[in-house]
């Protein structure tokens, strides 16, 4: 039985069996493990405060293996013989499914095993329950792989009255805006960062509108603020803000909506999102990321189906994440 290591407290006084000076710098030094210091306090004679402050160890850590096992074996050469077997049935179920080879105090209660005549392997372990209770069908925790979330359907109006419906976009790749209204002059800035792009995105095939949190007649004040111009990207209104919440771009603590930027495969996949108390403002990249990211998603689709994979190896067996959903930095 190895007491120290060579770096311990006391270590040099063991070769001479000086265990009440090793005890007593042990002690001192601190931070050492209670089982170790009452087999030392045992060595160095006092054998039932040893045994007493192990006692109360093994109870603290109820279910533990080692304070246990080294219980036992104080017991045992305290000649303590029917605690030692008393505790000893407690480690035989404690220990049902330790390793017997993985620490020596299980090699030095072979004596007392063989004494209780317990066989060789002493361990006893809990029959599993045959009741566990009901079992959910694993499908109902969801989906067995990962995949993107599909994106939830809505129908709003535009700032004529019209009636457009993300249905519109079934089949084609669509980058859908969250913005907070003409009063914002961030979402302001935003559409006039987005606007310019809007035939690159076309070029690309991506559609591009914009969900807003105005009225009807506020959306008309959005389109004619805008530089004079005709505002190329469409807009509709969800003043009732379901649709935001729908898609996670409200804030349920402060009661606000925030704003988000969307790419949206044409299956119907989010496939890139962010979602912030600030817009997102670089549409270069999102249009570059849009049309990676829905390369990467035909291929998937090609390959296996339905999208289910979190990640892919590209052509040079870089892994790549088929859905971000974090701000870029910038």
């Amino acid at each position: 039985f190895t007491l120290y290591r060579p770096n311990l407290v006391g270590a040099d006084t063991c070769p001479n069996r000086n265990f009440e000076k090793a005890y007593e710098l042990l002690k001192k030094a601190g931070g050492k493990d209670k089982d170790q210091l009452a087999r030392v306090q045992f060595l160095a004679g006092e054998q039932d405060e040893a045994i007493e402050a192990l006692t109360k160890h093994a109870d603290e850590k109820k279910n533990e293996v080692r304070p246990l096992a080294c219980l036992v074996e104080l017991l045992w050469e305290a000649e303590k013989r029917d605690e030692a077997k008393k505790r000893f049935e407690e480690l035989r179920t404690v220990a049902g499914h330790a390793d017997l080879g993985a620490s020596p105090v299980f090699d030095r209660l072979t004596e007392a095993a063989e004494a209780f005549e317990y066989p060789s392997d002493w361990r006893t372990p809990e029959p599993l329950a045959e009741n566990i209770g009901n079992r959910v069908p694993i499908d109902s925790l969801g989906p067995f792989r990962w995949s993107p979330s599909d994106t939830p359907a809505w129908t709003l109006a535009d700032a004529d009255g019209n009636q457009r419906s993300m249905n519109e976009f079934q089949g084609k790749p669509v980058v859908v805006i969250f913005y907070l209204g003409f009063g914002c002059l961030h979402c302001i800035e935003q559409l006039q960062a987005f606007a310019p792009e809007y035939e690159a995105f076309q070029e690309a095939g991506l559609e591009v509108i914009a969900i807003s949190s105005d009225e009807e007649g506020d959306l008309a004040e959005s389109v004619k603020n805008f530089d004079k111009e005709k505002l190329p990207i469409p807009i509709v209104g969800d003043p009732s803000l379901e649709v935001f919440k729908q898609y996670r771009c409200f804030d349920d603590f402060e009661n606000t909506p925030l704003h988000g930027t969307f790419v949206i495969s044409p299956d119907g996949k989010i496939l890139w999102q962010d979602i912030s108390y600030e817009p997102f403002m670089d549409p270069k990249f999102v249009l570059e990321e849009g049309k990676r990211l829905l390369e990467q998603h035909k291929a998937l689709r090609n390959r296996t189906g339905p999208v289910n994979l979190r990640q892919a190896k590209n052509e040079k067996g870089d892994h790549t994440q088929e859905v971000t959903n974090s701000r870029r930095d910038t």
